[in-house]
């Protein structure tokens, strides 16, 4: 009778672990999905890489024209040149998508003990993630993973209550 018992509590104990690990895993997952549509959202900012084509006459009456490239056209942290034309965020707004490094979300979930366990979500440019949702004395803020924090705060009762 006892060992019928423990086992029936092993197997409690395991389908408990099971299911605590399914949730922090859909969560996990939902809070990445909700940072990808922060970074797709559109941007208002300002364009760089923009050709226009600029049309003038001269002192003397001749027509001219020539195609402007509106931009720094390198990007200032790579140093790499940007391919064609990118919009930029205004403050308050998601960060655009330039190199495409922010928007590479990692994530690590690790059993810490029983019904336990430590998710770590990251991304490959985490260097200046923090400058960005924050803000510096030069930049205002633009919010992406605080939102898609509060976005997973609110689904939480259909990922916990959902099979």
């Amino acid at each position: 009778m006892a060992s019928r018992l423990n086992w029936k509590i092993n197997e409690l104990e395991r389908r408990m672990d099971q299911m605590v690990q399914k949730k922090v895993t859909l969560s996990v997952q939902f809070y990445e999905r909700e940072i990808q549509k922060m970074f797709r959202l559109p941007k208002t900012g300002t364009v760089y890489g923009e050709e226009r084509s600029v049309s003038f006459k001269t002192r003397g009456g001749r027509s001219a024209s020539f195609v402007a490239n509106r931009g720094k056209g390198l990007n200032a942290t790579t140093k790499r040149r940007r391919a064609g034309v990118h919009q930029a965020s205004a403050p308050g707004e998601p960060p655009a998508i330039d190199l495409g490094l922010l928007s590479k979300v990692t994530h690590k979930i690790e059993k810490v003990g029983w019904c336990s366990y430590k998710a770590q979500i990251g991304t490959h440019g985490s260097k200046y993630a923090a400058f960005l949702e924050y803000g510096t004395s030069r930049m205002a803020a633009r919010p992406a993973w605080v939102p898609a924090l509060v976005a997973l705060q609110a689904h939480m009762p259909q990922i916990i209550g959902g099979e």
